[in-house]
């Protein structure tokens, strides 16, 4: 059974590398909210385009942050 210790290292670890992620990527967060899938999001930033699974992944993790 996982410790709340324990989970609360791996949330750390997931938001790190996803932090790293979004800095390599340049994923821009107001145009990601504003966004409803990956196609609209890469046609808006054609540079760094993102896949629909890792879209998907910082479109939820930034849903998450807006909630609180």
């Amino acid at each position: 059974m996982i410790s709340n210790f324990e989970k609360q290292i791996a949330d750390l670890c997931l938001d790190k590398a996803l932090f790293v992620l979004a800095i390599k990527n340049r994923v821009d967060f107001f145009e990601l909210m504003r966004c409803d899938n990956e196609q609209d999001y890469n046609r808006e930033n054609p540079l760094y385009p993102l896949s629909k699974e890792i879209f998907i992944i910082f479109k939820n993790r930034a849903k998450e942050l807006e909630n609180g």
